[in-house]
C-alpha cells in the first residue's frame, strides 16, 4: 500500500514544538509522550527489522512500529477491523446522523459531574429520538427537510418512506440553474423542483435581504453611525440612508 501524501507524523514534526509551548499548560506528560511517540514510529529512531518470506526467501527490511494505543499509524489495522465488525452489525436500513449537544455554559459543570450529566443527556437524547420516530410514522406527510445540498441522500431516504417530502431550499436559487456543478449535489437538489412526491419550497434566507427591507430597519433603529460592510459598492449606501461611514480595509472606526 502507497504511504498517503500527508500523514499525522508530519504534522506533529512540522507544527508539534510551538503546539507544545503554547498548550503546555493545559497539557501532561503523557500528551507528550504520544506526540513523541507517533514522530519516531517506523523510522529510523526505533531501529528496525528484516522480514523474510517462508517461501521465496525474500527480504525487506523495516523501521519498528511504536505500539502506541493512540498512533493512527500503529492502530490503523485495528481500527479497520472495528470498523468493519460494527459495520456488520448495522441493519440495512437508512441511517441518519443527529448530534445533541449541551449549552457551552455548562462546559464547567459537566467536568465536574460527567457520570450526572453524559448519563442525563443521553437519556433525555434517546426520548427525543423516539417521540420524533412516533411523530413521524403517524404522520409523516408534515415532515419537513431543511439542510444543505449534499444531504440530498437524507431526501431520498425520506422520500421512499413517506412521500411527499416538503423540502425547503433556503439557498440561492441561481445554485440550482444547472451551471455550478462544483457544489455538489446542486444538480439532485434541482431534480427535487418537478418531482412529483417532492414539495419543494423555496425560502431564501441568506441574509441579502432587499434594499427596502433594510432601509425599514435602519429606520427603526436610527443609528448614530452606519458603516457597510460585505459589499462591493460601499460609496453607494450613503443615496440610500442616512449617516453613513464608508471606510476602506485597515481604517480603524472610533465609536467614542
Amino acid at each position: 500500500m502507497s504511504r498517503p501524501t500527508l500523514e499525522v507524523a508530519d504534522i506533529v514534526r512540522r507544527t508539534g514544538s510551538s503546539f507544545w509551548k503554547q498548550q503546555q499548560s493545559h497539557l501532561a506528560w503523557p500528551h507528550r509522550k504520544v506526540l513523541d511517540a507517533i514522530v519516531r514510529c517506523r523510522t529510523a529512531a526505533l531501529s528496525g527489522h528484516r522480514d523474510q518470506c517462508a517461501r521465496c526467501g525474500h527480504q525487506a527490511i523495516s523501521f519498528n512500529s511504536c505500539r502506541n494505543r493512540h498512533c493512527p499509524k500503529c492502530q490503523g489495522n485495528a481500527r479497520a477491523k472495528w470498523l468493519a465488525a460494527r459495520s456488520a452489525e448495522l441493519s440495512p436500513v437508512p441511517y441518519f446522523h443527529a448530534v445533541f449537544t449541551l449549552p457551552h455554559e455548562l462546559s464547567a459543570l459537566v467536568l465536574q459531574n460527567k457520570r450526572l450529566l453524559y448519563d442525563l443527556l443521553y437519556r433525555t437524547s434517546a426520548e427525543t429520538m423516539l417521540e420524533l420516530a412516533r411523530e413521524l410514522q403517524a404522520t409523516p406527510e408534515p415532515f419537513l427537510y431543511f439542510g444543505k445540498m449534499s444531504s440530498f441522500r437524507l431526501i431520498n431516504a425520506f422520500k421512499n418512506a413517506a412521500a411527499p417530502v416538503n423540502v425547503i431550499y433556503s439557498q440561492w436559487l441561481g445554485y440550482l440553474d444547472g451551471s455550478h456543478t462544483e457544489y455538489f449535489g446542486s444538480d439532485k437538489i434541482s431534480g427535487y423542483r418537478s418531482d412529483p412526491e417532492v414539495n419543494f419550497v423555496y425560502a431564501h434566507t441568506s441574509g441579502h435581504a432587499p434594499v427596502a427591507h433594510l432601509q425599514r430597519l435602519a429606520a427603526a433603529l436610527n443609528p448614530r453611525k452606519l458603516v457597510p460592510i460585505h459589499t462591493e459598492r460601499g460609496e453607494d449606501f450613503s443615496q440610500l440612508f442616512a449617516n453613513v461611514v464608508t471606510l476602506n480595509d485597515g481604517e480603524v472606526f472610533d465609536l467614542a
